[in-house]
């Protein structure tokens, strides 16, 4: 049968070479018979069309017939040939650009956002409702860079305006305007409508760097104010909106966790190879795990559920990744809530399943806008502090690098003072850390773990659990 097989792919072969000599790109061949045979075997159950089989692998031809497992090693192997592409030594640099298509066409307006209810097509021009008498874009081109133009142009004020807000907002707590996403009629009125003119000015003449606007902010007097309080000025202005002083605030948890990871001496600033969803790639999420959906045939993946065949056994690799075992019948599986140590903005976002140390510090909603976070004073706060798992080795690390570093003991409460609240610690704090020192109770169950590192780590945790730590002044 497989010789048959054989020299009938032969045939029709040789035939699709014989026909393209005569006429160039021909897509069918002219005996009938062989090209619903060439058709049905090439295409794998598609659409039947042999013009796109030419432009096929081999094993995409043959893709039907594989097993699940075959399919999934096909994938990790062209994702690692990819990245190899992408990071060898003599790969050029790269940037991810916006190209407009060879003839650009108009969109639809979809009803209430469902792609399956198209309304009336829409012209593609400049924002009706802020400039109803601006003609159509040309056919010729997309509009994108017609509007990226207008949209960061020095006649409209509004985009340095926002931006300009921004920045104020997460430097001092509160923006200019106090609804960042609402500049229209519905939204509040700056409370400094001439300085967030002068400033968005001053944005655009400086080619909008934000390293220059952030600098002028910070070298301002108002900057430098400190965070005590005024009964008088209070009474005045109960809100602060003239900014009377500096507002106490609560580090965000992106700066939170990466504050922790910086004293302990653990953060790793370099950029990760790749988030946690490249290496599992196409997966279902099930209570933080992730689940590989990629070459697995087996029944339980559609609960999203650790087998026993699987056992979810996972160790971490050098770079923080989770290596897995995986066989052609059992998914890969990876916890999104791992102990890695690079920067807090490269941790994976996952809809609902953020991470512990985000969740629990206000991370805000990833599938919307927020303009403002929430900001909370929970138990949670408190209690995440003295039992997660993170900050326990975190303080671990931190106990070591004093140890490390500084001989004495007192010597290293200084440190911890001093790493952690960026000041020395006074008299009164410095004994109550060496009474606690000595009064610790060290465990036998911290295998691995020396009496004065375990003393040394909690007075390390209680440093990082306060609110002195977690709070701006």
């Amino acid at each position: 049968v497989a010789a048959i097989y054989g020299s009938l792919f032969r045939k029709a072969e040789d035939q699709m070479e014989t026909q393209n000599k005569i006429r160039t790109k021909s897509s069918r061949l002219m005996d009938s018979q062989l090209e619903a045979f060439r058709g049905v075997t090439y295409m794998a159950g598609s659409d039947l069309d042999p013009a796109r089989a030419r432009k096929q692998s081999a094993f995409d031809k043959v893709r039907r017939f594989v097993s699940r497992g075959m399919q999934g090693t096909e994938v990790r192997l062209k994702t690692k040939i990819a990245e190899l592409e992408m990071t060898h030594p003599g790969a050029p640099a790269r940037a991810m650009v916006m190209k407009d298509k060879g003839k650009p066409e108009n969109s639809r307006l979809f009803i209430r956002g469902e792609t399956r209810s198209p309304g009336e097509m829409v012209p593609r021009q400049y924002i009706k409702i802020v400039d109803s008498k601006r003609r159509p874009y040309p056919a010729t081109d997309s509009g994108r860079v017609r509007m990226a133009r207008e949209i960061a142009s020095e006649s409209n004020p509004l985009t340095a305006r926002v931006m300009v807000n921004r920045v104020w907002q997460h430097m001092f707590g509160n923006g200019i305007v106090r609804s960042p996403e609402n500049f229209g009629a519905t939204g509040q009125s700056p409370t400094h409508p001439e300085l967030l003119d002068y400033l968005a000015r001053d944005f655009q003449n400086n080619d909008w760097s934000v390293k220059t606007l952030i600098r002028k902010i910070a070298t301002s007097r108002i900057y430098r104010s400190n965070s005590e309080f005024s009964t008088a000025s209070f009474q005045v202005d109960p809100e602060n909106h003239f900014i009377w002083r500096m507002e106490s605030r609560r580090l965000e948890a992106e700066v939170l966790r990466d504050a922790i990871l910086r004293i302990s001496g653990d953060l790793d600033a370099a950029r990760p190879r790749g988030s946690l969803v490249s290496e599992i790639g196409t997966a279902l999420v099930r209570d933080g795990v992730l689940i590989s959906t990629i070459g697995s045939s087996n029944p339980d993946i559609k609960t999203g559920l650790p087998t026993r065949r699987s056992g979810g056994r996972s160790r971490m690799n050098r770079e923080g990744g989770m290596q897995q075992t995986a066989s052609p019948t059992s998914p890969s599986m990876a916890k999104i809530d791992q102990p890695v140590s690079y920067r807090s903005v490269y941790l994976p976002v996952i809809r609902d399943n953020v991470t512990r140390s985000m969740e629990v510090f206000d991370f805000a909603e990833s599938s919307m806008v927020v303009g403002v976070r929430e900001t909370s004073n929970t138990p949670d706060q408190g209690l995440y502090f003295l039992n997660n798992q993170f900050v326990i080795q975190q303080a671990d690390k931190m106990a070591n690098r004093l140890i490390k570093e500084k001989s004495q003991v007192k010597d290293q409460i200084k440190l911890a003072f001093l790493l952690a609240f960026g000041r020395r610690a006074n008299s009164t704090e410095l004994r109550a850390a060496e009474s606690f020192y000595r009064d610790f109770e060290t465990s036998q169950s911290r295998f691995g773990l020396s009496s004065n590192v375990q003393k040394l780590s909690a007075v390390c945790q209680g440093i990082l659990a306060s609110a002195e730590f977690r709070f701006v002044n």
